[in-house]
């Protein structure tokens, strides 16, 4: 009797000393992490020998996407770890790190507009990879930043012979990169990128694995690519009152904009380039503010339902063009 408590507890002592005890789920390396693969990188030993290898064996036919081959209760299965499969080779079978392993979380948010249909509201749009609800997208270029224009509801970079737009969008006759040279993913059947792109929001454009700071001057990483920053900056809440607005402005679409008066011929004769008084119409009434011939048009609104009659025209900052 004392002999077996001997051996049991030196099989426990041995099993802590090399970082890997056991446990009735599987077994953890000296982090207190599980041990799912047979990997001796991660702390975790050799691989179990297997007499006599099958097709089943995950250790000889490896695993699906996102899963790792794990002991489980002594035995082996492909198992999805606690990360959801992060840092797991295409493999899964455990192999040693190689260039097909990535410490990227997987992605979770949108990739087209097409998925972004919650309570059957079709307007919402997937700006920057998630779903934006019509409220609360683009209507005038103030609320886009570098230099980019409102169009169809997304903020959306300009260009020209001079300014091409980035890797996976071009340049259309309206100057905006709205146009899509090379679409890609399930919308068009699964079209593969090229060598050297990756597919994001519907685009093959410049992979980025280090964040925002891998991407140039207005783009932004998402799902693994460099993609235009689409979303609108806004700074206020209510329509039609001071709100977080200086005084004398009004919010518009989540924006300030100095309040004017039609009557009085120099209502914006001081507000640099928006020196015109006009009406502009929102989901809540029209006021007058100082704009210009070019930003705020109410030919057509997202955030109203409002449309461009002709199929062939966009709306860019409320004008079809």
């Amino acid at each position: 009797m004392k002999r077996t408590l001997t051996i049991a507890l030196f099989g426990l002592s041995a099993a802590a000393l090399f970082g890997c005890p056991v446990f009735s789920g599987g077994s953890s390396n000296s982090q207190g992490m599980p041990c799912y693969d047979y990997n001796p990188y991660n702390g975790c030993g050799e691989p179990l020998e297997a007499s006599v290898p099958d097709a089943g064996d995950c250790t000889v036919s490896g695993c699906p996407s996102g899963q790792v081959c794990g002991i489980i209760e002594g035995g082996v299965e492909c198992v999805t770890p606690p990360d959801g499969g992060a840092g797991v080779s295409e493999s899964g079978a455990g192999d040693a790190p190689s260039d097909t392993a990535t410490d990227a979380p997987v992605f979770s948010g949108c990739t087209s507009a097409a998925e972004c249909t919650d309570g059957g509201d079709t307007g919402t749009l997937c700006l920057n990879g998630q779903c934006v609800a019509p409220a609360n997208q683009c209507t005038d270029t103030t609320q886009c930043t570098n230099s980019e224009e409102c169009v169809q509801g997304g903020c959306v970079p300009v260009c020209s012979s001079t300014a091409p737009c980035p890797t996976g969008y071009a340049c259309t006759t309206n100057g905006v990169c709205s146009g899509n040279p090379a679409p890609c993913g399930a919308a068009d059947g699964g079209t593969a990128c090229a060598s050297g792109t990756t597919c994001v929001e519907e685009h093959c454009v410049t992979p980025c694995m280090t964040g925002d700071a891998a991407c140039g001057s207005g783009l932004v990483c998402v799902d693994g690519g460099c993609i235009p920053d689409q979303k609108p900056v806004f700074t206020c809440t209510t329509d039609g009152v001071q709100d977080a607005c200086a005084s004398g402005s009004i919010c518009l679409h989540h924006s300030c904009y100095i309040a004017c008066t039609p009557e009085a011929s120099n209502s914006c004769a001081t507000a640099d380039v928006f020196n015109l008084c006009k009406p502009v119409t929102t989901s809540s009434g029209t006021y007058d503010v100082c704009a210009s011939n070019t930003n705020l048009g109410s030919q057509c609104d997202p955030t109203r339902n409002l449309a461009c009659a002709s199929s062939t025209d966009i709306c860019i900052d409320g004008f079809c063009r």
